[in-house]
């Protein structure tokens, strides 16, 4: 193989050498790949004549692109030719879904951590579909799209690369769609067409990769699994040329990931004295630009937080000189096509950006302008919060805790499923005030973008302000246990506290909450950890503070409140001072007296529907004011308020004149739901959505029953539909759901508990409640 003109890559000493450079370049409508020198063209390439190829070369040159993809992985991982070459006979497994599917006419997406190894496993099913198109003229056709260049329709990228559109007709095509990670702001786009595809095209099948399972139906998910402990040895074994071991626990535990287990093996003899991936991410990119004989750290840097910003290769004169661009074009880090250039792998962009951030190259404050600006750079702040040295990621993650608690609850979720978190913190009673007063830190930062939610938290509850003046943490760090107390400083006049100090205390005459938290891994565990805490506390306090707050204002809450006073004063024949029109009832009255086979007030079935119709009607309402009221930072974090404008569509199934059994209770059973929430806005290009809440439901209707329960695909589809324009939503939407069950219509505040239940959905998702 020989090195493309223009590629420049010299040859590092010492040896061994850093693999040639091969350049894969993917357009809008088509393929070609530059190997050795010559150039292949599958379709119209930029004005150029279109070059007809019999299906064997077709296939063949499929199958060169494959191969050509696996290297430019490797080296973009540092490994050296000897290394990519020995990692290339190792055959990769594929799952047991893929091994015998997906049956034609679906979709099924790889999801996996950061390094798993998507990209391969999804690669390798790629070149089984090339092997069975080379024996069998009826087979699909393999197609490979990478996310990256998804700049036009799955079809028109499928049919660019394909001789004849009737090839789809007759037998259909296996497509792979790589990376959508690398896209998030068009993810949802892609997964919406895809599955439109394969509808449209029967024959066809698809399948993608992504970190992220949002926008995914269950169904069509399929799990990286780990590397077993002997596949894992067998691949770093390969890659170095010998045995790799022992390892420490961290590494230990890394390597059941692909790309973690190439790096252990490409540094094996300097892996020893690491203590954790980023430490061995930090000592490739060393190495790499140690090697090409210049340093680029900066430009690559430049490079990294500008293909992140517009989503795609960018040409590095954009930001420096000619020469320096053309050096960097030579990084084997980089794929470049013509004068633009992206690095190969995801991982390393998204490390090269963070460290950006942790240096002060790019700042937070341009990012945290809207959820859309947030989506595109959600991985590279969860490498700063997994990676990032405390005194800079602190800084940085308290400026999103401020802006949204709801974004920085997906952050604190993915570096914990990243694999970039270190050891277990190692600290003991002596660390007490620097752990309290990161610990103190976060709080603040939490507390002050909780809002109003805050005042379910104990120390706001306690006389605290948001920044905490007045109150103290007392931390007592032992072992694999963190003891947390909070108390009011001037308690005691006698004897103040300072807002940091450490057990023993004197509790006496204290109010003091305490509670023990277990340390998570990672430099930066106080966010999880004091999250964790503080969402213990939400989770006891969060009906009673949002009630509090809701009585103070004009509101559902207020409405329902009042009315139950009313109710209370008018059984006990007391005087009531309501205006006049306060008189008439919030929600139909009981239109059935009562009698001996039913003691208590009911409703007819048409009396009950009306009931239940303005209850939901003002539990919408309820639920947006409740939002407003307590979060208001949280915004389209809150995964039901993501979805409004919606439509409450369902049925009731009530039947008070039903014969009872001999062991039931007399009286009226309260009505049974079955119920999904369809969105029905109209989203706007600034992200708004255009429409109002809506109710449509059904009396006793078997028809509609039946299509809530069986119909999922249709309801799916409207679902994910609408959050294919809403891409920077993924991560916060609720699953799709169905409901099935009774619900107390006839309670004192059920407009009230139905707004609560869809506020705690929101913070469970968002692990803002512990249960």
């Amino acid at each position: 193989m020989t090195t493309p003109p223009g590629s420049g890559q010299p040859d590092p000493e010492p040896e061994p050498a850093v693999p040639e450079q091969r350049v894969l370049v993917q357009g809008e409508s088509n393929t070609t790949i530059v190997a050795g020198g010559a150039v292949y063209y599958t379709a119209a390439d930029s004005g150029r004549p279109t070059v007809s190829l019999e299906r064997g070369e077709f296939l063949q040159r499929r199958r060169m692109a494959a191969r050509s993809r696996r290297e430019i992985r490797r080296t973009g991982a540092g490994l050296t030719t000897e290394q990519v070459n020995r990692s290339q006979n190792v055959l990769v497994e594929l799952p047991n879904e893929l091994v015998t599917g997906p049956p034609s006419g679906h979709m099924r997406a790889l999801i996996g951590p950061l390094g798993s190894g998507k990209s391969d496993i999804a690669e390798q099913w790629h070149i089984v579909s090339i092997d069975r198109a080379e024996v069998d003229e009826r087979a699909p056709v393999p197609v490979w799209i990478s996310a990256r260049v998804f700049t036009t329709s799955v079809e028109d990228l499928v049919v660019a690369q394909l001789r004849d559109r009737a090839e789809l007709e007759s037998v259909g095509v296996d497509v792979v769609i790589d990376g959508l990670d690398e896209r998030t702001e068009t993810a949802s786009e892609i997964i919406g067409q895809a599955a439109q595809f394969v509808s449209d095209w029967p024959r066809s099948r698809v399948l993608l990769t992504s970190r992220s399972q949002d926008g995914i139906p269950e169904r069509n998910r399929i799990e990286v699994l780990p590397l077993s402990g002997y596949a894992a040895e067998r691949l770093m074994r390969a890659v170095a040329g010998r045995p790799v071991g022992p390892l420490n626990d961290a590494l230990a535990a890394a390597v059941k990931r692909p790309l973690f287990a190439l790096l252990v093996a490409r540094h094996v003899s300097a892996a020893s004295g690491v203590t954790g991936i980023p430490e061995l991410i930090d000592l490739v990119i060393d190495d790499v630009i140690t090697k090409v004989g210049y340093d680029s750290y900066e430009q690559l840097q430049r490079l990294a937080v500008e293909t992140i910003k517009g989503g795609r290769p960018v040409n590095p004169e954009r930001f420096t000189t000619a020469d320096v661009a053309a050096r960097v074009r030579t990084s084997p880090m980089l794929t470049v096509s013509g004068r633009d250039c992206a690095f190969s792998l995801a991982t390393f962009e998204q490390w090269f950006a963070a460290k950006a951030l942790l240096q002060g190259t790019a700042s937070i404050e341009e990012l945290l302008v809207s959820l859309q600006a947030f989506d595109r750079w959600k991985y590279v702040l969860a490498i700063v919060l997994a990676a990032g040295e405390p005194e800079r990621a602190d800084p940085i993650i308290a400026a999103v805790a401020r802006w949204n608690p709801g974004a920085l609850a997906w952050l604190i979720r993915e570096s914990r499923a990243g694999g970039l978190a270190r050891h277990r913190p190692d600290f003991g009673p002596d660390d007490w005030e620097r752990i309290g007063r990161r610990l103190r830190d976060t709080a603040i930062a939490m507390i002050e973008g909780l809002g109003p939610l805050a005042q379910a938290t104990y120390p706001v509850r306690i006389g605290g302000d948001p920044d905490l003046s007045g109150i103290t943490l007392a931390v007592d760090p032992s072992g694999n246990r963190l003891t947390l107390a909070w108390l009011i400083s001037n308690e005691v006049p006698d004897d103040p506290l300072e807002s940091v100090t450490s057990f023993p205390l004197d509790f006496t005459d204290r109010t003091i909450q305490m509670r023990t938290e277990r340390p998570t891994t990672g430099v930066n565990w106080v966010w999880a950890v004091m999250q964790r805490h503080l969402a213990g506390d939400i989770d006891d306090y969060l009906d009673s503070t949002a009630r509090q707050l809701a009585l103070q204002v004009e509101s559902i809450v207020r409405k329902e409140y009042n009315e139950a006073q009313r109710q209370r004063r008018a059984a006990w024949n007391l005087p009531d001072a309501s205006p006049a029109e306060s008189v008439v009832p919030l929600y139909p009255p009981p239109d059935i007296a009562a009698d001996y086979s039913n003691p208590w007030d009911s409703y007819s079935p048409a009396m009950m529907q009306q009931r239940v119709q303005q209850v939901i009607e003002a539990g919408l309402r309820c639920y947006r004011e409740l939002c407003e009221l307590l979060a208001p930072r949280f915004g389209d974090t809150l995964g039901h308020l993501a979805l409004m404008p919606v439509q409450f569509y369902g049925n009731i199934g009530y039947h008070p004149d039903q014969k009872k059994g001999p062991f039931e209770y007399p009286g009226p059973v309260e009505p049974g739901f079955s119920w999904f929430l369809k969105p029905v806005g109209t989203p706007t290009r600034d992200g708004r959505r255009r429409g109002d809440n809506s109710v449509s439901i059904t009396l006793n209707d078997n028809d509609r029953s039946e299509e809530i329960r069986d119909d999922r695909d249709i309801l799916d589809h409207v679902y994910v539909k609408y959050f294919d324009a809403l891409p920077a939503l993924s991560p916060f939407q609720p699953s799709f759901s169905t409901h099935h069950g009774r619900f107390d219509t006839r309670s004192e505040s059920p407009a009230t508990d139905l707004a609560l239940l869809w506020l705690r959905e929101d913070l469970m998702n968002l692990e803002w409640l512990q249960t």
